[in-house]
């Protein structure tokens, strides 16, 4: 069984477009929808619109009644551990169940210096990374919690009420270093990948490596895929199959189910597609009536 996701258009779009692609992907059938967590474009741009992820998962969380929702991912660096696991639990309690909590080291340099964040090397972000897990997790699932790790500590805190689901929304985790892979196969509920297909095989080899090395089977991590999709039955034809291509899922709706299928070979069952082109919800019906019911 493969799930889709749609991400949510960001880049200079009001509240009301992106708002009006998330009730298009519930009523086509989409399982979840999913938002970048950036305080700024990170493409072209920078002083176009760009609303907060959070904020505005929530505002989507009461116009919508069924479809699951996330970030993809929460820079784990924005926000203080404990503070993220209040946010997410009452999110989770006022979706009524419906959060997937996506959450990740960071990357954007640019927009850290910009915002007065400290951007520390790689290692240092995915151990404070680490930490924050560990805090948000044992803050839903424990009535008093304590910690104190290297970067992030808390004494007796308690957060409630618990999130809906149990024993806690499922997390997310997006990255493809190895120290990143180790964490997804200890922390992870879900380990996304994006964008990029060269490599790939090898280093899912690597996490269902750790996965066994953590005492999990590798098939209790679900594997996600982040890319974008354009149907086209015309014009991209001459330039279907070219390698730079294989980030993307394009062309006619039998090509675009081709390409999943080939995900779904490596081991994806879960495929977060974002939709470009002149008409982004007419290619997302396309894409549920002549895509999505193949699998």
């Amino acid at each position: 069984m493969v799930s889709f996701g749609v991400l949510l258009p960001q880049d200079g779009k009001t509240y009301v477009e992106i708002a009006e692609t998330a009730k298009v992907a519930e009523t086509l059938g989409f399982n979840s929808f999913w938002l970048f967590d950036h305080f700024m474009p990170f493409t072209f741009g920078k002083k176009k619109d760009y609303l907060e992820s959070w904020t505005t998962l929530s505002a989507l969380a009461s116009e919508t009644s069924s479809i699951r929702l996330g970030i993809l991912v929460s820079c784990s660096s924005y926000r203080n551990p404990a503070l993220l696991a209040k946010m997410a639990s009452t999110l989770d309690v006022l979706s009524k169940g419906r959060l997937e909590f996506g959450i990740g080291a960071g990357w954007y340099r640019e927009e850290y210096e910009a915002y007065g964040y400290p951007f520390p090397k790689a290692g240092v972000r995915i151990t404070q990374l680490r930490e924050a897990i560990s805090i948000i997790k044992g803050l839903w699932t424990t009535t008093s919690f304590t910690f104190e790790g290297q970067y992030y500590k808390v004494k007796d805190a308690i957060c409630e009420p618990k999130p809906v689901q149990q024993p806690h929304p499922p997390i997310l985790i997006g990255g493809n270093k190895r120290k990143m892979l180790k964490l997804m196969a200890e922390k992870a509920d879900i380990a996304n990948f994006g964008f990029k297909i060269a490599g790939l095989n090898k280093t899912l080899k690597t996490l269902d490596d750790f996965c066994r090395v953590a005492g999990r089977a590798p098939s209790t991590l679900v594997k996600s895929y982040t890319g974008v999709c354009l149907i086209d039955k015309g014009l991209l034809k001459m330039f279907l199959g070219t390698p730079h291509l294989d980030v993307v899922v394009a062309g006619s709706p039998k090509h675009c189910a081709d390409k999943i299928d080939k995900l779904v070979m490596r081991g994806f069952t879960y495929i977060i597609l974002y939709f470009v082109g002149k008409d982004r919800l007419k290619a997302m019906e396309v894409f549920a009536k002549e895509v999505m019911s193949v699998f």
